[in-house]
C-alpha cells in the first residue's frame, strides 16, 4: 500500500503588491532610505472626521475580507498599520495638529469620531 501525503493548498496575500497599490494611490511614500512611510491622503481632507474614518474603514474592511483566507493573514497587519497612520496624518492635516501623536492622544488608538463614536477597525 502506498500512503499519499495530505496536500494543503496555501494561498498567500501579495503584501508587496498591496504596498505598491497603496504607493500608487497616495496613502504612503518611500523615504530616502527606501522604507515606506504613511502620508496624509490630502484628497479627502475637506470631509468630516466621520467621513474620513469611514473612508479608511472601507479600505481596511475590503482588504481584510478579500484576504481572510490567506495563509499569511497576520502579515496584513503591516498594511493595516500603514492605513491607520495614513488616517492619523490625514486627520492631523485637517485639524492642524502638527505631530500626528496629538491625533492619537485626542481621539485614541482607533481615531474615534467624538460625535458618532465610530473608529477604525
Amino acid at each position: 500500500m502506498r500512503r499519499r501525503p495530505h496536500l494543503k493548498l496555501l494561498l498567500k496575500a501579495p503584501i508587496f503588491d498591496l504596498v505598491q497599490d497603496l504607493l500608487k494611490a497616495g496613502f504612503i511614500r518611500r523615504n530616502p532610505k527606501g522604507a515606506y512611510t504613511p502620508v496624509a491622503f490630502t484628497k479627502i481632507t475637506n470631509l468630516t472626521h466621520y467621513e474620513i474614518v469611514s473612508f479608511f474603514n472601507t479600505k481596511i474592511r475590503g482588504i481584510i475580507n478579500f484576504y481572510s483566507f490567506a495563509s499569511n493573514y497576520n502579515r496584513l497587519r503591516y498594511i493595516l498599520f500603514l492605513l491607520q497612520f495614513s488616517c492619523a496624518y490625514t486627520l492631523a492635516r485637517k485639524l492642524k495638529l502638527r505631530p500626528y501623536t496629538k491625533v492619537f492622544k485626542r481621539f485614541g488608538k482607533k481615531l474615534t469620531c467624538p460625535d458618532t463614536e465610530v473608529g477604525l477597525e
